[in-house]
């Protein structure tokens, strides 16, 4: 029978492996919700956030912004049960709603299907 000792290092290399199958997820959402906002200025494509405990909620300033750099989850040092990804632009519920003809209405949605079907949700 295995020592509690064991049943502790066991949990403890499960919560890794969980919390790093969980940045995976979250990273992997945050590229596709990127990648598929439509570009203007940028402002909403800039504007998609990753935060873990609670959701960021500043804004950005209006401007001309490029691809936002891909989040240093590393940073994060607690496993975490619950992360969030938003957007924080204002008009991003229009452009999911197919305001924008570069992207079809329900990105999102879509987006959202895709990464649980790849990672078996």
């Amino acid at each position: 029978m295995p020592s509690i000792d064991r049943f502790e290092q066991f949990g403890d290399i499960l919560l890794h492996a969980i919390d790093v199958t969980n940045k995976e997820v979250v990273l992997a959402l945050w590229n596709g919700l990127v990648d598929g906002t439509p570009v203007k200025s940028g402002l909403a494509h800039a504007s998609w956030f990753i935060s873990a405990g609670r959701p960021v909620t500043k804004k950005l300033s209006p401007g001309s912004y490029s691809r936002p750099s891909q989040p240093d989850l590393g940073r994060y040092t607690r496993n975490y049960t619950k992360w969030f990804v938003v957007n924080t632009a204002d008009h991003i519920q229009r452009l999911n709603d197919g305001y924008s003809r570069k992207a079809p209405a329900g990105f999102i949605e879509s987006t959202v299907n895709n990464v649980g079907i790849k990672f078996g949700g």
